[in-house]
């Protein structure tokens, strides 16, 4: 009968452990289905939140902007990467499961990121250059506006006085301490350099190159192919570099 009993209790125990493993089990299907849904909505969170900025800006015009700011991870800690291309904004991440993904639609195909800063101590960048939407981060970025060159036509045997605009579109200033030139190159001018100490953010400033009337003397239509260039001591961190450059056109008449 004292067997009987102990081979009973031991029956009962084993059920009960088996119960209990169950339900560990179940539960911890459960967290982790819960948590790999709390990352999926994190997920199209920030997707939706860059899509919305992209779409407000690219509403609202040319020279509209806003800043944004993005977590430094999704929700689990994982690390995530966003696209922008044609009409999409995409983000992905590494799971458990591997790579995941989720794409959500904006108003315009003319959307380029540049970089974007993760975490909340950084801002990022919405920017709306003539219809152009420009994504970028917690940069300077030097930009010659090329819709500001002047004159595109100058009399023959004059002095002619040429000018183009360099803006920031960044969020940082670049310090007043920094210098950096803006040169003017072609066959008639050769090279002139215009020097310029700092340019705050959201701010233009306008450089010149004068080209006398001794080289004006023939008529015909003349590329200036203008640059920023840095000092090798004084660099400036940008989002992109590729609009820091501009083929402009002088035509000197009879």
């Amino acid at each position: 009968m004292k067997g009987q009993t102990t081979v009973e209790m031991i029956i009962v125990v084993a059920l009960i452990l088996i119960v209990f493993t169950v339900s560990v089990l179940v539960a911890h299907r459960k967290t982790v289905e819960s948590n790999d849904f709390k990352m999926m909505l994190d997920a199209k969170r920030i997707a939706q939140s860059i899509a919305d900025n992209i779409n407000t800006i690219a509403e609202q015009g040319p020279g509209y902007y806003r800043y944004f700011t993005l977590p430094p991870y999704i929700s689990g800690g994982y690390d995530y990467n966003i696209s922008i291309y044609g009409n999409f904004v995409e983000i992905t991440w590494e799971s458990r499961y591997g790579e995941q993904g989720y794409i959500t639609q904006i108003v315009t195909g003319n959307a380029t990121k540049y970089c974007l800063d993760k975490g909340g101590n950084t801002k990022n960048k919405v920017f709306n250059y003539n219809e152009r939407i420009l994504v970028t981060c917690n940069r300077a970025d030097l930009m010659l506006l090329g819709d500001s060159f002047k004159p595109e036509t100058a009399k023959n045997g004059t002095d002619v006085n040429i000018s183009i605009d360099v803006l920031n579109y960044g969020i940082l200033d670049v310090p007043d301490t920094t210098r950096f030139n803006v040169t003017f190159r072609n066959n008639i001018l050769g090279n002139y350099t215009y020097t310029i100490q700092g340019l705050h953010a959201d701010r233009r400033k306008t450089a010149y190159a004068f080209i006398d009337s001794s080289k004006t003397s023939n008529p015909g239509t003349y590329s200036i192919y203008i640059n920023i260039t840095e000092y090798p001591t004084q660099p400036i961190n940008e989002s992109y570099k590729g609009d820091n450059w501009y083929n402009a056109t002088l035509t000197i008449t009879t």
